[in-house]
């Protein structure tokens, strides 16, 4: 309630407007103005708009007319709005001044975290190096603190640092992890250029030389992978850094860098890919087997107890000698049943698709589209482009699951005299087109996102992307109704849409 406390400004902000009005200055809603704005400021939108409101109540009635009356008049009403608007904007900009505000304290609010964060693991460095320190003992005495806590850092880190001037290349610098790092005796003495050249992959030789000739140029910063043989065979993966030294006329004098061993890492990495790619090859493996059961246990169970009914019906439709409305009753379930037992097939060959050739394929898809347009009024036209090709049992299933769903919309909404029927294979892909002459609709992006009041075309639009591919709806209210799907065509190497990478 603290927050609506600046609505007692109302009172004062009438008065002073009261007093101004006394001295001349008429229509004057600046008092009210600022106490919308402080409202606003110190409250927030919900104290602004309520003192908004009451303010303009108060102006219109008590300053904009003589007598004081509620509804604004003709006259007072462009002061009124003009009030209104520059108060809303008050409004507006004090929401957002309050949004950035709380955006401040929560970024500082993450700062802080983190700088907490790195301190404890600065701490925990801290305490490992003085552990080191008491287990070394004696090594202090040998090299100096900064020089031996590089060194163990480089250690543990597998970095080793190098610096080389540029005249002659010759080695300014090798640290005792970079020795190890290629494979030589810290001990032997200073590395040549020629000497560390012959332990890089001769594969990567020239990508290194070419970043460290453009670093020198454009004396910049400079970063190549690549691998290291060792006398022993065995290959490392390194990662070497340079960044150019310039002397007092700007010229580089000498790179200094770093070579950081990340074969563990790579390793590792390897590891967990073929770990994620066995797993996804295994759940891949489990979702297609449950399917196939399904789909099994719906055929040796509901399909064919649907098969004897209908039989039965079938022979109970033949022996039946009744009224005619009966006789035709039992045969229009029978037709019923015959179709529900289509549907039921045509489901299990969505669960479990297996690839057609193109002509039964084709064939299917006729043969549906004729199937769900029979009975009806609605006129089919069916026409076929291109040279067919094979297409995967799932974009096979996709095809035709958008057709039957887009002829259903015809016959049950769009109250139409002609559907026309395009299926074009291209290079590109297969393109479906259903098209018909019906009453049509209004498009709405978001109801189509949404789903609300169109779970068909949001049905179709899912199956289009399980296949990789895209469903497009054009229509207007008058002008019928076309529903085009795009399905790209299968490529030499590309994997089944639907089955994980790297599975066989």
């Amino acid at each position: 309630m603290r927050r609506y406390v600046p609505l007692l400004l109302v009172p004062v902000a009438a008065g002073f407007t009261l007093l101004m009005s006394r001295l001349g200055v008429a229509h004057t809603p600046a008092a009210f103005l600022a106490t919308v704005l402080i409202a606003a400021w110190h409250g927030g939108v919900g104290p602004g708009l309520a003192t908004l409101v009451v303010s303009a109540l108060i102006f219109n009635t008590f300053f904009l007319h003589t007598p004081p009356r509620l509804a604004p008049s003709p006259d007072a009403l462009p002061y009124l709005l003009n009030f209104v608007l520059f108060a809303a904007l008050g409004v507006w900009f004090s929401s957002v001044r309050q949004r950035a505000e709380k955006s401040l304290l929560r970024a500082h609010a993450t700062l802080e975290e983190r700088v907490v964060e790195r301190t404890a693991e600065l701490e925990r460095v801290n305490r490992e190096l003085r552990t080191a320190v008491e287990v070394r003992g004696g090594t202090e005495e040998r090299l100096g603190r900064s020089e031996w806590y590089l060194a163990e850092a480089q250690k543990l880190s597998h970095i080793g640092s190098w610096a080389r001037s540029i005249i002659g290349w010759e080695t300014v610098h090798w640290s005792r992890e970079l020795y190890h790092i290629f494979g030589f005796d810290p001990d032997q003495g200073i590395v040549s250029l020629e000497a560390a050249r012959k332990r890089i992959h001769p594969d990567d030789l020239a990508a290194l030389d070419e970043a460290t000739t453009k670093a020198l140029a454009e004396k910049s910063d400079f970063r190549v992978a690549h691998r290291l043989v060792l006398p022993d065979g065995s290959t490392k993966y390194v990662q070497t850094l340079g960044h150019p030294v310039l002397d007092s006329a700007g010229q580089v004098v000498e790179f200094v860098g770093v070579v950081m061993d990340v074969t563990s890492q790579r390793r590792t990495g390897r590891a967990l890919r073929r770990a994620r790619e066995r797993a996804l090859t295994a759940r891949f493996a489990a979702v297609l087997e449950e399917r196939t059961r399904l789909a099994r246990e719906v055929h040796d169970t509901l399909i064919q107890g649907f098969t004897g009914v209908s039989l039965k019906l079938l022979a109970v439709s033949n022996r039946l000698s009744g009224p005619t409305d009966a006789v035709q009753g039992v045969r229009d379930v029978l037709k019923l049943a015959q179709r529900t037992l289509e549907d039921a097939r045509r489901a299990i060959w969505d669960i479990r698709p297996a690839a057609l050739g193109q002509a039964d394929f084709l064939a299917m898809v006729a043969g549906t589209a004729r199937d769900i347009i029979s009975g009806t009024p609605v006129a089919l036209e069916w026409l076929t482009d291109g040279t067919p090709y094979p297409l995967d049992p799932l974009a096979q299933s996709v095809v035709l699951r958008v057709a039957q769903e887009a002829l259903a919309n015809v016959v049950k909404h769009a109250a139409a005299s002609r559907v026309h029927i395009r299926l074009s294979y291209e290079p590109s892909g297969v393109r479906l087109s259903v098209k018909d002459d019906g009453g049509g609709f209004a498009v709405d992006a978001y109801h189509l996102r949404a789903g609300a009041g169109h779970w068909g075309l949001l049905g179709m639009g899912e199956r289009a992307a399980q296949a990789g591919g895209q469903l497009g709806i054009r229509s207007a209210v008058g002008e019928g109704t076309e529903i085009v799907l795009s399905v790209p065509a299968p490529r030499q190497g590309n994997p089944v849409p639907g089955r994980p990478p790297g599975s066989t």
